[in-house]
């Protein structure tokens, strides 16, 4: 078995992997995977601006398809209930719109004596109450409809809208149909009068379906309608599914002996929220004189109480907890293992669920979450969750359901956005509390706590999600199933890896927009300190490219304290200031973090020197020296200086209080280079349970390459498209990075954090040797030996790295989306067939009749397959000419029969566009691929291509999306070039393969003018590029492969920066008959693939025989 080491690095949009094979000494000999994997973050395609997730975008059509579809059946469950009681229901909506309201009046003030008017009355203003049927909390059921209720705000306000009182001449209150009808007859009919829905329409405030109950009751006992079958129309006009969702059937179950029955807790629950606290707490230890042993009962409660009742808004530290246990912090053990069920203990755990309700901006909800018991909240997670918990008895679904059921429609919008803890955890409900009373009434550690209480053996583990399981993030979900699939093929073919390095930088595992977010925050905070020191520089006198950042970082930590000491009070200026750490670094890696880190004058600075400020204050005699002095400082800080919003610098005040509390050393950041971000946390957890022991897992902040090859020399020892050393304007150095860090050991990180460390020390410390962090090798002996060793092993790997850079070896790549599901359909501004004349439009649509002139090109645009079809299919239909006129004309469509003066619809635009309810959408980017073709045109062999829209692929799923057959009528044939479609229609075209965005396409392109050809200028050994979109009929939007555009040179011409940063736009038939031109389909190792039995995607050449 070859013996390997993998390395990791994760971008914000990206993920770059290399494996090394090492020789006996642990040299590598070989570079045998390199690889940059691109992905989208998740984002939707077209949405990017907005930075909303394909998950979000196809939850929000799921959900708009599913609602119109449920919609749909309840109006045909409605009709058969109409029918199978004497109601005739029409085949055909009323031509004036103005009609059902008119019905619904006449019904409510009156007997109608004809009984077939009556009926036909009663069951049109059903249908049309059923269709706007307003809102009723989901939790409540139909039974609280049965009876009259009193009139709803949204109903009187509409009353006032329309200019109309809501009660009769005899004080009785109207119906919502008379109330409308009155408004009508006082206008000039519907059109010109009041307006009734829209953002500015009567009905702007939705009406409660209580306020539509009591006018279907009015019509039913003034129209004598008998009550066991007004209550069966009743139910089938406001019948709805329950929504405790689908979710709680996925839910997997606890896996511990005898408790498989049970669905594993959400992690929300009160019971999980407290098992971490316990688990956490069982596992720490107390060093005292050489010993460790755990904490006692009494020990424990006093820190699990302490944890479960912390409501700060900042977590705490264990710093904290060492202070409550009388116990300096370097005593206490245990705090930088992995918590339970994969949670990070970086910091003390605290009930965040109980922290989020107790400030839940539902005032009603904050205040049952108080009063309910452990029983009833764990109800409310499981609901909140998406499903019902079956642990959960009746008697506390129905009491949440009567919480639920007593809110507003604009509280359960607020419920909705609260942000609870994600995920299942490991175990039960049942199993948990099980735990947690074992753990609370023992001094077992939580292995034994399983043993006592399941009977678990001593090798039995909680299973771990596999490394690609989703979470729920669609960017974190990208980077685990693109890591998850490598390591299982690097495992398969060369075994597992002796060691699986991560590097991840600060925004990797967070959605797109947060790292926006995040972006915004640093660019917001670089401008400030870029102002400061333009500020500096005017002030001293000093050129500004010669201001140093520490010298920024001290004016602005000098600015934020009001120039004042924070020990004594005393005034400061930036040269009569220091820098000082509050609490003292005991370790010889510890970093300076801005919490720790303020201004001082010189007396305070000497006379502390280093002791925790806590401690020093108590012993001074200066009397404006103490702990408290010293908080009211902090809190009196006003100006935000580098820091983004005034949430930051109260978050910043806190964290320095406490640290003037804490009369400890500085000593919990050991492991500086080490990440404690909780999502890089779980796939090392995931990767580390995949490949067991035979592999050991270590994660890293992003900084730690950028260190590595500085301190090793060998940081401009290579060369990339760019230039020297790395190059981010080259998508191969996020390869680099994963080359780097794969080599990385515990050992070596020390090493580069404690270079670190002096560094800061040398930049804020005025008596620190200024240089010497740059040749510093290691605190120990046997520190510097092996740190000279990785030194030479990574010598080894630049020459590999470098032959593999110049022979084109690392592979770019986009993993390629080939799902039917593409997202949402269809763009979601609707349009009107009809459009009104406004300002901007002075004239109104024309109407097209079926007996009009109807040129092809309007055909081709009809509003639905089955009118072009109808359209096509006449006898008079010419595909150059289309149809004459004629006044004769007739033709059915889907069994209708249309006449010569009938109005037809057609989409107004040539885009790809959709009928949809209220008018017509843009299909828009939701495209899955397009077919590219070889064909006969005027004696010439020419290539194009049918671009396929996901809307035409919904007959196809679970089968060949790619061979499907496209209906001619289908808008992906009737948007595409005239030639190309006739060519396949008729058969003469030859299929030679797919494209989808995405997809590398190699090729060395000829000699050319314009954009293409001030690129190749530029970058004349590109030959890789990849699809970004299928922009036209007949036009591809393609990008280079390997370059980035966030790094585009400042100097290129303008054209070539277009073509990295925006896109080349060749002609699909210009691009395949480049000579050599193949479009390239990978296996997950990076290998071509030429063939594949699985029929998987393979290469394909246009030109190919």
């Amino acid at each position: 078995m070859t013996r390997t080491v993998a390395g990791i690095d994760v971008g914000a949009n990206s993920v770059g992997v290399a494996l090394w094979e090492l020789d006996d000494d642990g040299t590598p000999v070989a570079l045998l995977n390199a690889q940059t994997f691109l992905h989208d973050g998740g984002v939707h395609r077209g949405l990017e601006k907005a930075a909303t997730s394909r998950l979000e975008a196809a939850g929000i059509a799921r959900r708009t398809r599913r609602r119109y579809r449920r919609r749909k059946l309840r109006l045909e469950e409605l009709d058969s209930v109409l029918a199978s009681n004497g109601f005739q229901v029409a085949t055909q909506p009323p031509k004036d719109p103005r009609a059902p309201w008119l019905y619904r009046a006449a019904l409510a003030g009156g007997f109608i004596a004809d009984p077939d008017r009556r009926a036909l009355m009663i069951a049109e203003s059903v249908r049309h109450i059923a269709r706007h049927r307003g809102w009723r909390n989901p939790y409540q059921r139909v039974e609280a409809l049965r009876g009259y209720t009193a009139p709803s705000e949204p109903f009187e306000k509409m009353a006032d809208l329309l200019g109309v009182s809501p009660n009769n001449s005899d004080g009785e209150i109207m119906t919502v149909g008379q109330i409308v009808a009155e408004a009508i007859a006082e206008k000039s009919g519907l059109p010109a009068g009041p307006k009734l829905r829209g953002p500015s329409g009567a009905m702007v405030a939705r009406l409660l379906q209580s306020d539509l109950a009591n006018e279907l009751h009015t019509i039913f006992e003034v129209q004598q309608v008998d009550p066991d079958t007004a209550w069966a129309i009743e139910q089938a006009v406001f019948a709805a599914e329950s929504p405790r969702g689908s979710a709680e059937g996925r839910v997997g179950k606890d896996p511990l002996p005898g408790q498989r029955a049970h669905p594993r807790s959400s992690k929300s629950s009160p019971a999980f929220q407290e098992f971490r606290i316990r688990a956490t707490i069982a596992n720490l230890r107390i060093s005292e004189a050489g010993t460790e042993h755990p904490l006692d009962k009494d020990q424990r409660r006093i820190v699990a109480d302490w944890l479960l009742a912390w409501s700060d808004s900042e977590s705490p530290t264990w710093g904290m907890v060492a202070e409550l246990l009388g116990i300096p912090r370097r005593s206490l053990m245990g705090t930088a293992n992995a918590g339970p069920d994969g949670e990070p203990a970086t910091r003390p755990p605290t009930d965040r669920t109980n922290h989020l309700m107790s400030r839940c901006s539902v005032g009603a909800v904050r205040e049952w979450w108080r009063d309910a018991n452990e029983a009833d909240r764990t109800a409310f997670t499981e609901l909140i969750a998406g499903s019902r918990q079956t642990e959960a008895s009746s008697e506390e679904q129905a009491e949440v359901d009567e919480l639920f059921a007593s809110l507003t429609p604009e509280e359960l919008i607020k419920l909705e956005a609260l942000d609870l803890p994600r995920g299942r955890a490991a175990y039960s409900v049942n199993s948990l509390r099980r735990l947690n009373a074992r753990l609370s009434s023992s001094e077992l550690d939580l292995h034994a706590a399983l043993q006592a209480e399941f009977g678990v053996d001593n090798d039995w583990r909680p299973p771990v999600d596999p490394i690609g399981a989703t979470i729920g993030n669609p960017a974190v979900d990208r980077v685990t199933r693109i890591v998850g699939r490598w390591l299982e093929q690097v495992g398969r073919r060369w075994g597992a890896p002796e060691r699986v390095v991560i590097e991840h930088v600060r925004d990797a595992f967070v959605s797109v927009a947060r790292a926006r977010e995040m972006e915004r925050e640093a660019e917001s905070r670089r401008r400030k300190r870029e102002a400061a020191r333009q500020r500096f520089a005017a002030e001293t006198g000093t050129p500004t490219d010669q201001v140093r950042d520490e010298q920024v970082r001290r004016f602005l930590i000098v600015e934020r304290q009001d120039a004042t000491c924070v020990y004594c009070g005393a005034g400061i200026t930036y040269a009569s200031s220091q820098l000082d750490h509050i609490r003292p670094r005991r370790g010889k890696s510890s970093r300076s973090t801005q919490d720790n880190l303020v201004a001082v004058c010189v007396s305070c600075n000497l006379s502390k020197s280093n002791t925790p400020f806590a401690v020093w204050a108590e012993r001074s005699t200066n009397p404006n020296i103490s702990v408290k002095d010293a908080v009211k400082r902090v809190k009196a800080w006003r100006h935000l200086s580098d820091l983004p919003n005034p949430a930051a610098l109260r978050s910043l005040k806190t964290r320095v209080i406490r640290n003037i509390q804490t009369a400890n050393y500085d000593d919990t950041d050991e492991r500086p280079m080490e990440s404690v971000a909780w999502m890089a946390r779980e796939l090392a957890a995931r990767i580390q349970a995949h490949f067991k022991d035979e592999t050991k897992v270590n994660v890293y902040r992003g900084s730690i390459t950028a260190q590595a090859r500085r301190a090793a020399g060998i940081d401009k020892a290579f060369t990339m498209i760019g230039g020297q050393g790395k190059q981010r304007l080259d998508r191969r150095h996020h390869v680099v990075d994963a080359a780097v860090v794969a080599l990385m050991k515990p050992y070596a990180a020390q090493v580069l954090g404690e270079r670190l460390a002096m560094r800061d020390a040398a930049r804020y410390t005025p008596t620190a040797d200024a240089a010497g962090w740059k040749t510093h090798e290691g605190s120990t002996p046997a520190l510097v030996s092996e740190f000279r060793r990785w030194k030479h092993r990574m010598e080894a790997a630049v020459s590999l790295l470098q032959r593999a850079l110049d022979e084109d070896t690392i592979i770019v790549r986009r993993p390629l989306r080939l799902t039917p599901n593409v997202g949402r359909l269809h763009e979601d501004q609707v349009a009107s067939f009809y459009p009104k004349k406004t300002k901007k439009n002075e004239a109104s649509a024309p109407v097209i009749r079926l007996g009009d002139e109807l040129p092809a090109s309007l055909i081709d645009r009809a509003s639905t397959p089955a009118l072009w079809h109808a359209l096509t299919r006449h006898e008079d239909y010419d595909p150059q000419r289309g149809l004459p006129e004629s006044s004769a004309r007739r033709i059915r469509v889907q069994g209708r029969l249309v006449e010569a003066m009938d109005p037809l619809e057609f989409f107004p635009t040539p885009a790809a566009a959709l009928t949809v309810r209220g008018g017509w959408v843009k299909l828009g980017d939701a495209l899955h691929h397009a077919r590219v073709y070889r064909f006969q045109h005027r004696g010439k062999t020419v290539y194009g291509m049918i671009r396929v829209f996901a809307i035409d692929l919904r007959g196809a799923r679970g089968g060949d999306v790619f061979g499907f057959d496209l209906d001619p009528g289908s808008i992906s044939m009737r948007t595409a070039e005239t030639k190309c479609r006739n060519a396949v229609v008729n058969g003469e075209a030859e299929y030679l393969g797919w494209l989808v965005p995405g997809d590398e396409i190699q090729v060395k392109v000829p000699i050319a003018r314009g954009s293409i050809g001030e690129f190749l200028e530029a970058f004349p050994g590109i030959t890789r590029w990849e699809v970004t979109g299928l922009e036209s009929p007949t036009t591809l939007k393609v990008r280079p492969l390997l370059l980035s555009k966030e790094a585009t040179p400042a100097d290129l011409s303008e054209n070539a920066t277009t073509v990295i940063q925006k896109a080349w736009r060749p002609k699909i038939n210009v691009l395949m008959q480049m000579p050599g031109l193949k479009v390239v389909r990978r296996d997950t190792l990076g290998r071509e693939r030429q063939e594949s039995a699985a029929h998987l995607p393979v290469s394909w050449s246009p030109q190919a025989e």
